[in-house]
């Protein structure tokens, strides 16, 4: 009994905690559906009361927190005791939204671009992600990932929850949320990082401030997140990010890089595809529903018919739910049938792109996408990726060193920035990369030595 005892105490900390990080992530639903956890364990347990009236609150729900309140007050009379000084201040706080007699929510600043297209599938990384940047210890995150895996999406999706200002709940990021895109600086040092960073977040250096006091004075008013998009290529972010972070103590950044910064304080989190079909009619997968809204918005006339259901499975299947490519393959959609796309997609990875003007260059294309991981190799890296092609299926660490010449720390890195897959004994590569590197071999000159060797 008293190990029971404990673990039920335990369960309901953990959850009254899991319920207040929920809140200041912006979602007062989970907060809500915690708290009524709670009291289901424990009818009585004041937080959980608390927690249930701010929540119906945030949401606007005045007068389901009003009747809550009631009902609790009416069990609390029986033994003769009343609601706590802390519940009867949101009582009253209900009563005055009820009323309108309650100034307007504080806006939480921010230069968040507008959501164009919605966001599917990532439900799991996303909660992982708000819960990361909600916990008051963590100060570095970077999403890893090919281009094109979504990582600037799942940053924004997070972001947006982030600038919800609710009532009862006090934000994560009152100094603000500020994203900035870095991937059209070609080149740059400490100086030119931190003015695109000024610029994107409007604080201009001060005639009497270098660029990095002027985003002290910024980022140092409160505590902010700052999101740095597409920073691989720029060799300077990890001194610029040390320093931000060192000068700062409530500034948290959230990266988008092909591979990590390497910081000490650095956490990392790699993004793969968009889950795939679990079997051949399974149309609710959320690779599946993105290739089917884009079809949709490319031909208003698309309706998924019986006879399409293997071809969207299979191209989902065949991409391994790799966001831009379902995105370009559903760009012919307006003249092409589903069944003649799964068709193409089959075998030729430059067919994929699209020349539609609002998306960047690098994203116009697979192999765009893949030339800007392949370029931040060394040549020795390029050369083990473009000789792996010649393995069907993959091979084993052995047949690496062997054939490739390839060290195992060759391979680990090679892994991290998502280029091939570790799978037990074996390392494997998505079929869209193994036709770029054979693209490249090719390109090379050394594709008919490389099926010599390996034959």
């Amino acid at each position: 009994q008293p190990l029971r005892t404990r673990y039920r105490r335990q369960a309901l900390i953990a959850m009254a905690r899991l319920a207040e990080c929920y809140g200041r992530a912006g979602k007062p639903q989970r907060m809500e559906a915690l708290a009524r956890r709670q009291l289901h364990i424990d009818p009585e347990r004041e937080i959980a009361h608390s927690q249930f009236m701010r929540a119906y609150l945030a949401q606007g729900e005045h007068r389901a927190a009003l009747r809550h309140y009631a009902e609790y007050e009416r069990q609390l009379e029986a033994d003769g005791l009343q609601p706590t000084l802390t519940l009867r201040m949101y009582r009253e706080r209900a009563l005055a939204y009820r009323e309108e007699r309650v100034a307007p929510l504080e806006i939480i600043p921010h230069n968040l671009p507008p959501e164009e297209t919605p966001f599917y599938g990532r439900q799991e990384e996303l909660d992982d992600l708000l819960m990361w940047l909600v916990a008051p210890d963590q100060r570095l995150l970077t999403i890893t990932g090919l281009g094109g895996i979504g990582k600037t999406r799942l940053a924004l999706a997070a972001a947006r929850h982030l600038v919800q200002a609710h009532a009862t709940i006090q934000p994560r990021f009152p100094g603000g949320v500020w994203f900035v895109s870095l991937a059209e600086l070609e080149e740059g040092d400490f100086e030119a990082v931190g003015e695109i960073i000024s610029k994107y977040c409007h604080c201009p250096a001060q005639p009497h401030e270098t660029v990095h006091e002027a985003l002290v004075r910024h980022f140092g008013s409160a505590p902010s997140l700052l999101i740095l998009d597409n920073l691989e290529h720029l060799p300077v972010m990890p001194e610029v990010v040390a320093a931000l972070l060192a000068s700062i103590p409530d500034l948290t950044i959230l990266a988008t890089s092909r591979h990590p910064l390497k910081i000490q304080c650095e956490t990392t989190r790699r993004l793969r595809g968009l889950p795939t079909p679990e079997n051949e009619r399974d149309l609710t997968a959320p690779s599946v529903v993105l290739l089917s809204e884009r079809l949709a918005r490319v031909n208003g006339d698309f309706r998924s018919a019986p006879g399409d259901i293997l071809a969207l499975t299979s191209i989902c299947r065949t991409l391994e739910g790799w966001p831009l490519a379902l995105e370009l393959a559903a760009s012919w959609g307006d003249r092409l049938s589903v069944r003649e796309i799964a068709g193409r997609i089959a075998s030729d990875v430059g067919a994929l792109q699209v020349s539609m003007p609002d998306l960047p260059p690098r994203h116009r294309s697979i192999a765009a996408a893949l030339s800007g991981s392949f370029t931040l190799l060394t040549p020795q890296q390029q050369r083990i990726l473009m000789r792996f092609a010649v393995f069907h299926g993959g091979c084993t660490l052995e047949a690496a060193e062997a054939i490739l010449g390839a060290s195992q720390e060759d391979l680990a890195l090679l892994v991290r920035r998502a280029l091939l897959k570790e799978q037990e004994t074996r390392y494997t590569m998505h079929e869209l990369i193994r036709q770029f590197a054979l693209n490249e071999l090719e390109r090379s000159g050394e594709r008919a030595e490389a099926l010599r060797v390996h034959a």
